[in-house]
């Protein structure tokens, strides 16, 4: 897949056993106006989902979510975000 600057938000990544956390960012020249959270952000904070896979085989699988638990919203408007993302 080929991402456009817009998507290109992750810009921290680490892991900690089966949890990963990211820092993402808005690119420059996006504005958070209208959104709680804005598109290009979640995309970058679903990116979070690349350090908590394991190669097995030699094969990375990828993780696609289908449930949302734990999500806060503390504040609209946000340029930035921290992401915990658990297996």
């Amino acid at each position: 897949l080929v991402y456009g600057p817009a998507f290109q938000g992750l810009a921290e990544l680490w892991r900690d056993g089966s949890s990963a956390y990211g820092i993402v960012r808005l690119p420059e020249g996006l504005k958070p106006d209208g959104y709680g959270v804005h598109p290009a952000l979640l995309d970058a904070a679903l990116h979070t989902l690349m350090g908590v896979r394991d190669e097995t085989d030699g094969r990375k699988p990828v993780f696609l979510p289908f449930e949302w638990t734990g999500v806060e919203l503390y504040a609209a408007g946000a340029t930035e975000l921290r992401v915990r993302l658990d297996l």
